[in-house]
Order: C-alpha cells, then structure tokens, then sequence
C-alpha cells in the first residue's frame, strides 16, 4: 500500500524504514517487503494502540509510532528480539516498556512485515486497574441511551454519535 506523495509528506511519520534502522537490521532493505509506507504503517499502529487501550494516550502522555520503535530497539538488544517473528510469552512478559515490533504475515499469497503493538507488564497492570469505562469503536461508534452517566472514554476511530435524553 502507497500514499500519494501529492497529498502526504512521508518524511512526517516513522515506518518500517526507521524501525530497521533503529534495530540494526543489516539485510538488503529492498529484499523486505513491507506492508505499507510510512503513512500507511502509521495509521495501523495508531489504530492498533486505540484498539487495545481504548485511546491514544497513556499516563496523559500521547502514544507516537516513533517512541514505541526507539522502545523496540532498547528491548530487542535486552530480550534477542527476531525481526520478522512474533514475540513468545516469556519475550511479552520481560518487556519493560511498550512497542511495535514488525512481524511476517501472509497478504495475498505474499510475506511481509507488518507493524504490532505490544504492552509491557506495566502497562497492562495500569489497564487492568483502571475502573473507568470504555465505549471505542473503528469505523463508527453510536451510543443511544435515555440517560448517559460518562465516567470513562466514549471515542471511535471514525465518527462517534451520542444520543441521549440526559448526558452528566
């Protein structure tokens, strides 16, 4: 998948390129087959990362494609991370910190790499802590209920729509 370079400045996001270079990846680059620019690759970590938190945001911190690759450099070089292959649950469990790691997948009878998030210990105890509700959705996310009492995040990747007699 390519973005047209007339409406998208590809030097604005970190894709597969950055990330190969980040770990040390030493191969011919043109032998790798990607998934995607790095717009493209964007939009699937964005998406990702709102799939499994609920948000883009973390510790009121915003959750960027580039700090979960410069992450995924420091954890490849302490737990032997295989570019290319998934992480085993001991690799999942001895993360200190959250990341994209590229793995192969099969699209369309061809190999490529394709962005994954993974969460640290850490982070999936703050999740798990968390008492607050959650209503995300990708595409479109509709909410239609006589009263709404909002504690937590209402949010979807495309358009959100509440209706509600009584919001508090």
């Amino acid at each position: 998948m390519e973005t047209r370079p007339k409406y998208i400045n590809q030097n604005s996001f970190y894709g597969s390129d950055y990330f190969l270079s980040r770990v040390g990846y030493e191969d011919k680059w043109n032998r790798v087959k990607r998934l995607g620019d790095a717009y493209y690759e964007n939009e699937l970590i964005e998406r990702s990362i709102t799939e499994k938190l609920g948000t883009r945001f973390l510790n009121g911190k915003e959750i960027s494609a580039k700090d979960l690759m410069d992450n995924a450099a420091e954890e490849a070089k302490k737990n032997g991370l295989t570019i290319g292959k998934s992480l085993t649950k001991e690799q999942i469990a001895k993360l200190d910190k959250d990341i994209v790691w590229y793995e192969y997948q099969n699209v369309d009878g061809i190999q490529v790499l394709v962005p994954k998030i993974y969460l640290s210990k850490n982070t999936l105890k703050n999740l798990n802590n968390d008492s607050r509700s959650r209503i995300t959705g990708i595409e479109n996310t509709y909410v239609r209920t006589g009263n709404l009492e909002n504690t937590g995040l209402i949010g979807g990747y495309g358009n959100t729509y509440v209706e509600a007699k009584e919001v508090n």
